[in-house]
């Protein structure tokens, strides 16, 4: 049997129908063409991006692995970079994303890192007086802090007091080490050294198995205890036959802090006795009383 061809009204439908399939197709390639290359376009280090619709620009860090986005706040800080308009990059929401804001930086190579709140074509800033370990303790990051012109940090109102430890909850309190016992220590050469407490170590904020504690400059034959239960620090051994004085030093540290002391141990030179008689001997009688009488002398 042979098959009859379709009707052509219905030819004509599916031709339409390929065609506007194919329209579909070029509309969304040329879409695709149209934005591929902004997003496709190489954003490096130092770059200036901003989403496609929007005003905000912002200056691109990577470092380490790590993308970062700085907000220029108005036509001033970004003409401080040299004006560069022409190498905005129009990106994606999602792209614009990827970039983690930032609000730190430093003006140029000075080492002091202030915090920033953009407000508007302008905002505050406020410097972070705290040490590198408080810096990291309060969870920031520093490739995340970027490097900014005088004019671009100018645009910020400063804000005083400056940020300081106590406004991140990382204040420390470095470990005391308090003496106890006689100041100084003597033995003499050879002598046994019972343990003898020469300190107690504290730290108010940190736990004692934490703490770093060294003692150098002990005699040959006497060494150091720690108890990281009651932050005793004790002595003991057998000191030295050699006499001489060592100046002893404790140091205490948590990392961040730390604590010394000194104090000295003198080993002392030891004699045999010496026996010097002052009578070569004396005659008695049997049964005679003696009175005491010296026959030696004896020093040491």
């Amino acid at each position: 049997m042979v098959e009859s061809e379709p009707p052509f009204s219905f030819r004509v439908a599916a031709a339409r129908a390929v065609l506007a399939a194919f329209a579909v197709v070029l509309a969304l390639s040329a879409a695709w063409a149209l934005q591929a290359p902004a997003e496709a376009q190489s954003i490096r280090h130092g770059s200036f991006i901003r989403q496609s619709g929007a005003d905000d620009i912002y200056r691109v860090k990577i470092v380490n692995g790590k993308r970062f986005k700085w907000l220029i706040v108005n036509e001033a800080a970004f003409c401080s970079y040299g004006c560069p308009w022409s190498s905005v990059i129009n990106v994606s929401r999602s792209v614009l994303n990827r970039y983690t804001t930032s609000t730190l930086a430093r003006r140029g190579s000075n080492t002091a890192v202030w915090r920033f709140a953009p407000s508007g074509d302008s905002g505050t800033r406020r410097w972070l007086n705290i040490t590198a370990r408080e810096f990291e303790a309060a969870g920031f990051d520093w490739d995340a802090v970027h490097s900014i012109t005088t004019t671009d940090f100018n645009q910020y109102r400063e804000v005083r007091p400056p940020l300081t430890c106590a406004d991140f909850n990382v204040c420390n309190e470095p470990p005391r080490i308090t003496r106890t016992g006689a100041r100084n220590l003597s033995f003499n050469a050879g002598e046994r050294v019972t343990s003898q407490r020469v300190a107690t170590i504290s730290d108010r904020d940190t736990r004692l198995r934490d703490l770093t504690v060294q003692v150098s400059g002990l005699p040959s034959g006497v060494r150091y205890n720690f108890s990281t239960s009651s932050g005793r620090l004790t002595v003991s051994g057998t000191a030295p036959s050699r006499a001489g004085t060592h100046t002893v030093t404790i140091t205490a540290s948590d990392g961040r802090g730390s604590d010394t002391e000194r104090f000295t141990i003198t080993v002392n030179e030891t004699h045999d006795p010496e026996i010097t008689l002052v009578n070569d001997g004396f005659g008695v009688q049997a049964g005679q009383r003696v009175t005491s009488r010296r026959v030696a002398t004896i020093s040491d």
